[in-house]
């Protein structure tokens, strides 16, 4: 066995079983309810699994991810965005060969905008972890963020091969390609999400994610009717979840329903949205750079 390998089978991350179910049901929180109110209630299970096991690691690094999420997506604040980098440390601290806390590490420097620094930290959670695909997903935000899309499109590519079924990174890809002028690629990446989404929503057809990004996928690739269908559904559901409002505006940019879309974009603002870099390289918004009101919105969010 490598030195690894001893290491994984010595360490257990948690001895309590029910510290062990909070955090898996705030990772399910997280990952399948990405959204302010889903992000909310994974903060509470995993600050529950912490009051269980205060050496809990993967929990703090739990904490950190979501107060990183809030801070971009629901509330900037300053206790959101120490608290974030505080929960990396506090995992860090208590393993510090735990890829899942480099993560969160890299993503609370993300939010800091740290983007180097937060660059350094997702290589070395992939160094620890090749397999680890929220790393490889937030390796690709970052270097879209940074208005770098070719190597965004390769981490989102790797995360696709790391996990094929998940339906985010298709559709993600394929807005990345559009970028690159991709077309053919893009249209590919976003029937592969669609068709993923239709079969998420057989289980859930709630759930508001899937609805949006599909809702994009399907604008880009010309089917607007249903796309703007499944926007309203989406927004019928979460009227006032600030990543939804965002992306409702895009959508209805593309669908040249300009007026509607700056109001989304103002709407997801006055809600908590704030991630500008993210919307300064957004391809779905470019017919509204000239827009005073646009830039307007660009200049509130410093």
């Amino acid at each position: 066995l490598s030195p690894r390998e001893r290491r994984a089978i010595r360490q257990v991350a948690t001895a309590d079983v029910r510290a062990y179910d909070y955090y898996l049901r705030g990772r399910r929180a997280f990952y399948y309810q990405y959204g302010w109110k889903g992000v909310e209630l994974a903060l509470h299970m995993f600050s529950r699994a912490i009051e269980i096991d205060p050496n809990y690691a993967l929990a703090h690094a739990g904490i950190a991810d979501c107060r990183s999420f809030l801070y971009v997506n629901a509330e900037r604040s300053a206790e959101n965005r120490d608290e974030s980098l505080a929960a990396a440390d506090r995992a860090l601290e208590l393993d510090p060969e735990l890829a899942e806390a480099h993560c969160s590490k890299g993503q609370a420097l993300f939010t800091c905008e740290r983007y180097d620094e937060a660059s350094e930290a997702l290589e070395r959670a992939i160094a620890l972890n090749p397999k680890l695909y929220d790393a490889h997903l937030f390796f690709a935000r970052t270097y879209f963020a940074m208005g770098r899309p070719g190597e965004a499109a390769q981490w989102y590519e790797r995360a696709a091969e790391i996990q094929p079924d998940d339906y985010q990174t298709w559709l993600l890809l394929g807005f990345v390609y559009d970028k690159l002028g991709q077309d053919a690629d893009a249209a590919a990446a976003r029937r592969t999400g669609v068709r993923l989404v239709e079969e998420r929503l057989e289980f859930d057809p709630y759930d508001v994610r899937a609805l949006y990004l599909a809702a994009n996928g399907l604008v880009a690739l010309g089917e607007l009717d249903r796309g703007l269908e499944w926007t309203r559904r989406a927004l019928a559901v979460e009227p006032h979840e600030p990543m939804l409002l965002y992306n409702a505006a895009c959508i209805f940019c593309m669908a040249h329903r300009y007026d509607d879309s700056l109001g989304f974009l103002e709407s997801a603002i006055k809600h908590g949205f704030s991630n500008r870099d993210w919307m300064r390289h957004d391809v779905d918004l470019d017919p509204l750079r000239d827009s005073p009101r646009f830039k307007a919105l660009i200049e509130a969010m410093r």
